[in-house]
């Protein structure tokens, strides 16, 4: 009350709109209208009990003066004037710790929504200088590629290895990069070769169209498709070479190694495999129609399903290969080395097997035609 006084004192206009100004108007229309309610139903007060003489007694007194006279209950009731603007008070103050409540709770929620926006601003922008150093790398690979002088191999081989490590490392890259390098052997595969033969680490093919098809059996390629078709990877080495899906239809690997190779569902139709090393290699539902795997080595070879149509295999070895539910119509096994092998539930209808060794073979539910 005195604060709300002060201010209408010093600041009438602004006093208005305060708390402490209503405050004093609700208490004094309540003392009024107390008064005026008192005068209408009692009369008006003794002329003898007068507020000085109510404050001169002790509380005592001036109870037992108040009932002796028969007065009206002046104190009690001037009491019940004030409690509403009591009331008034002890609601705004509650109220005000309910809005500092809300506002806290408003600026805990903006804090939190400014942070949020500041990590995802930061993750963004954390993303796209990823995909900028990305690209930037995948740039330098390329153009590293480029470089067909026969004095800079080794920029070749830096190129490669670079594209190589962005696609093990990057998925969104690993499309790119092995387009890039597919379509770089199957350019490359036919260049001359830029060391003598007796110089040339890899003897047959060329450093850096090794170093790409190693890279390409290296890396992780699962939904990325290996594209080489026709491409020439004459004396290629791939041992344990990641290939599964591949497209190497018309492609030239003969003599290639490709030793315990992951051939699986590989397209290989029409593709020249002569004398190839296919030891332990996983051919299974690999596509060799017409393929020519003369002479070839397929000791251990997992074929099963496999499309084998037509397919050369003359004096090939295929010791303890597994040629179960493989196609081999009109496959020509002329003097091959079949012993152990199993062809269960294949189809050998028109299989040429003249001369074949097919010691301890297994023809279990297999097709065949005299």
């Amino acid at each position: 009350l005195c604060e709300g006084a002060a201010q209408l004192l010093r600041r009438p206009c602004w006093a208005l709109r305060t708390r402490g100004f209503w405050i004093i108007a609700i208490s004094l229309f309540g003392c009024g209208l107390s008064l005026l309610v008192m005068c209408l139903l009692y009369g008006p007060p003794p002329s003898t009990w007068t507020l000085l003489t109510l404050f001169s007694r002790t509380v005592p007194v001036a109870v037992i003066g108040i009932k002796e006279a028969n007065s009206p209950p002046w104190l009690l009731l001037s009491g019940l004037t004030t409690a509403p603007a009591l009331l008034l008070t002890w609601w705004w103050r509650n109220s005000d710790k309910a809005t500092e409540h809300r506002q806290k709770e408003r600026d805990l929620d903006l804090a939190s929504a400014k942070h949020e926006h500041e990590v995802a601003k930061q993750k963004a922008d954390a993303k796209l200088d990823h995909q900028r150093e990305r690209n930037v790398r995948f740039a330098d690979g390329v153009r590293l590629l480029a470089e067909h002088d026969g004095q800079k191999l080794a920029a070749r081989l830096g190129g490669i290895y670079t594209l190589g490590s962005l696609g093990n490392e990057s998925p969104d890259d690993l499309d790119r990069v092995v387009a890039t390098l597919c379509a770089f052997v199957r350019a490359n595969g036919e260049r001359s070769a830029e060391y003598p033969a007796d110089d040339d680490p890899i003897k047959g093919q060329h450093a850096d169209v090794q170093a790409a098809f190693t890279v390409l059996g290296r890396i992780r390629t699962v939904g990325a498709k290996i594209d080489l078709r026709a491409a020439n990877l004459e004396s290629i080495e791939g041992h344990e070479a990641q290939l599964a899906g591949a497209q190497l239809s018309d492609a030239n690997l003969n003599r290639a190694i490709l030793t315990r190779a992951n051939l699986v569902g590989t397209t290989l139709i029409r593709a020249q495999l002569y004398e190839a090393v296919l030891s332990g290699a996983k051919l299974t539902e690999a596509k060799l129609h017409k393929a020519n795997l003369v002479k070839s080595q397929l000791g251990g070879a997992d074929l099963q399903s496999a499309d084998l149509t037509s397919a050369k295999l003359n004096e090939s070895v295929l010791l303890g290969a597994n040629l179960s539910g493989a196609e081999l119509n009109g496959a020509d096994l002329t003097r091959s080395q079949l012993v152990k092998a199993n062809f269960t539930n294949a189809d050998l209808t028109g299989t040429h097997l003249l001369n074949a060794s097919l010691r301890d073979a297994v023809f279990t539910r297999a097709k065949y035609s005299k």
